[in-house]
C-alpha cells in the first residue's frame, strides 16, 4: 500500500490567465523561484509541451538532490500536469490557472506516493519537487513578477 504526501497552494494574481501562463511558461521565471543554490536545466528544446523535461538541482549542507521533471498534459492557458522523479519516488504536480475576476486564481497541487517507511524521503521529495512553493512564497513571488509587468 502506498502513502500520498500532499502540497496544495493557491495565489490570485491581478493579470490575465495569458500573462500567468505565459511567465509560468518562461524557465528563467522557474530558475528565479528555486531556493538560493537551486538550478534549472532545460532537456528537450522546449519547456511548453507534452515531453518537455527538464532538471531541477538543490542543495541544502552536504546534500544535493536531483529531481527529473516531464510535461505529461497541458492544456494551454489553463493546465499543466508534471511528473517528476527524485530519489526512489514519483509524484505529480498539477497546475491550474482559473480566471477569477480582475484577475487568475494560480493552483499548484503536488503528490508524491511512497511506500511505507519512506515518509522522510518522500516528505523531502515533495518540498523538492515543490521547493518554496510549499510555503507559498514563490507563489507570491511569481505574482509579484505578473502584477508588475509591464502590459
Amino acid at each position: 500500500m502506498l502513502n500520498p504526501v500532499r502540497v496544495r497552494r493557491s495565489v490570485f494574481i491581478r493579470a490575465t490567465p495569458a500573462e500567468v501562463w505565459k511567465l509560468c511558461q518562461d524557465p528563467r521565471t522557474a530558475q528565479s523561484l528555486l531556493p538560493r543554490g537551486g538550478a534549472l536545466e532545460v532537456l528537450t528544446d522546449r519547456f511548453d509541451q507534452v515531453g518537455s523535461r527538464w532538471l531541477i538541482v538543490t542543495t541544502s549542507g552536504k546534500e544535493r538532490r536531483e529531481v527529473v521533471n516531464e510535461v505529461v498534459e497541458i492544456e494551454p492557458m489553463r493546465r499543466q500536469v508534471v511528473r517528476s522523479r527524485a530519489d526512489r519516488m514519483d509524484s505529480t504536480s498539477i497546475t491550474t490557472l482559473t480566471p477569477q475576476g480582475d484577475g487568475t486564481l494560480l493552483s499548484i497541487e503536488a503528490t508524491a506516493e511512497f511506500p511505507p517507511g519512506l515518509q522522510s524521503i518522500a516528505n523531502r521529495m515533495v518540498t523538492a519537487i515543490v521547493g518554496p512553493i510549499a510555503t507559498g512564497r514563490a507563489l507570491k513571488q511569481l505574482a509579484r513578477l505578473v502584477e508588475l509587468r509591464p502590459r
